[in-house]
């Protein structure tokens, strides 16, 4: 049923140093995948940002003029660009010969921690 390359301990003996801490992998020598190509989205991060921020701004604006409530979610907007800023940096992407690994890190925001604590 699996074949002796591409089961699901293929799977695993790949990725085993792409999702450790990036830094780690490129000290590494003695993988046995070498890692061809590694990028960030660092590049995309100011035209995500401000279409975002535009979207936002926008749906606040029209909440405002239909039912008054979008003034909470503008003064919101801070704290959502620092969100997006954090997910777009946590993004990498890895290829190798034999496979390609999309690495997000989740960030978790100030309340969750909160909400854990209440349960």
């Amino acid at each position: 049923m699996e074949s002796e390359n591409g089961g699901i301990g293929g799977i695993d003996h790949l990725e085993k140093g792409l999702l450790s801490d990036a830094r780690e992998c490129n000290d590494c020598e003695d993988d046995d995948e070498p890692i061809l190509y590694s990028a960030n989205f660092e590049e995309a991060e100011d035209d995500f940002m401000k279409l975002k921020t535009t979207q936002r701004m926008l749906y606040s604006l029209l909440l405002i003029l239909a039912w008054g409530f979008g003034l909470l979610m503008f003064l919101y907007i801070p704290v959502r660009r620092y969100i997006l800023r954090r997910m777009i940096r946590s993004r990498m992407l890895y290829v190798t010969p034999n496979s390609i690994v999309y690495k997000v890190i989740k960030f978790r925001p100030f309340f969750t921690s909160f909400h854990k604590l209440s349960l």
